[in-house]
């Protein structure tokens, strides 16, 4: 089962049974599809912070990454496995990319009362963002991943 998202797809492989034999053939099948950057197998898979498949159910056997101007859908339509979009028919953007791709870094812009002016600090971890306002808001935030971002804070 594949779980389109985008840029990319979430690949469940769902007999216990056969799982070793069908992630072969869906990264065989995968990789010599048009369009495919990438196919991730779990032992990549803290490096995009995915749970490991056999700790966490919920965390797919494979992902799947598109070439820059393909993504996936949920549309099942013919024999083609690459098709052209149709304007009106199909989806002309996507979300979903994958993580390490620095195109899917977001600017983060924070401003007003308890934040430095002027203060830049390049590229951050999205898990600094809630932490961030919390402590501007002067609420805790037990067990997040991340820490305020003190730099550009004032100091209470």
């Amino acid at each position: 089962m594949a779980i389109p998202e985008g840029g990319t797809a979430l690949v469940y492989l769902t007999d216990p049974a056969t799982i070793e034999e069908d992630r072969k053939k869906v990264i065989e099948v995968m990789k010599a599809t048009e369009g495919m950057a990438d196919v991730i197998e779990p032992a990549r898979y803290v490096e995009l912070g995915f749970p490991d498949p056999a700790k966490n159910r919920q965390s797919p056997d494979l992902v799947l990454v598109g070439k820059e101007g393909y993504a996936f859908s949920s549309i099942a339509t013919g024999e083609d496995a690459v098709i052209e979009p149709i304007f009106g028919r199909h989806a002309l953007g996507h979300h979903g990319y994958i993580n390490t791709d620095p195109r899917m870094n977001a600017a983060f812009i924070v401003a007003g009362r308890g934040v430095r002016v002027g203060k830049k600090i390049g590229v951050i971890d999205n898990v600094h963002v809630a932490p961030t306002i919390a402590k501007l808001l002067g609420v805790e935030l037990p067990g997040a991943d991340g820490k305020a971002l003190g730099d550009v804070l004032i100091a209470p």
